[in-house]
């Protein structure tokens, strides 16, 4: 099998895995304590992907596809990225990075450690948002931006809502609803990079 034939070959079972995750993992629904178990079940899903990887690269060293030029999501001077990253970025429909699954899977289930994770990709998700964000209110003209700018303040008044406890809710670790906000940021990106790109 050639280098170009395994490396399509674990795109399309990574991608496979991903919907696998996704399915298994998904929120019952949008309470704190089921977020909690979505989040714990993608940790757990993650390590054991990350594990079956580390296990082929030990039994043949040099075979997992090294990442394809410009891949912005390889961080190349990280020798652990670099072995186990897969050539290009996993097909998550709203662009949550693949480096996130790989923190997850490296955490050992760590609240702290997860918690960085989560807050790493929040970051990136907001900075993602607030470029797009921009770049399509200048592509508008003066009405399409004012209905924008109201659009986008329900958007941030909704997604303040997350993190609101409810007055029984269990006290659950500060990631839970950090980690529902990151990928309802990612989803309203995706939403303003496909408008963009229309």
């Amino acid at each position: 099998m050639t280098e170009g034939n395994a490396r399509e070959d674990l795109e399309d079972e990574q991608r496979g895995w991903l919907k696998y995750r996704d399915e298994k993992c998904r929120p019952a629904s949008a309470d704190p304590s089921a977020v909690l178990q979505a989040t714990n079940c993608r940790a757990t899903e993650a390590s054991k992907r990350f594990s079956e990887l580390e296990t082929r690269r030990t039994r043949k060293k040099g075979s997992v596809a090294q990442p394809a030029a410009g891949d912005d999501e390889i961080v190349r001077t990280d020798s652990m990225n670099a072995k186990y990253a897969l050539a290009r970025r996993a097909d998550d429909p709203d662009g949550v990075r693949r480096s996130y699954t790989r923190c997850l899977g490296v955490s050992g289930g760590s609240t702290d450690k997860v918690a960085k994770c989560v807050g790493d990709e929040f970051a990136y998700q907001d900075r993602r948002l607030n470029g797009v964000y921009k770049k399509l209110m200048r592509s508008l003209d003066l009405t399409e931006r004012a209905k924008l700018r109201i659009e986008e303040r329900q958007w941030i008044k909704e997604s303040e809502q997350i993190c609101r406890p409810s007055p029984n809710a269990v006290v659950e670790p500060h990631f839970v609803c950090s980690e529902a906000v990151m990928r309802e940021t990612a989803k309203r990106a995706a939403v303003l990079e496909g408008r963009l790109s229309s």
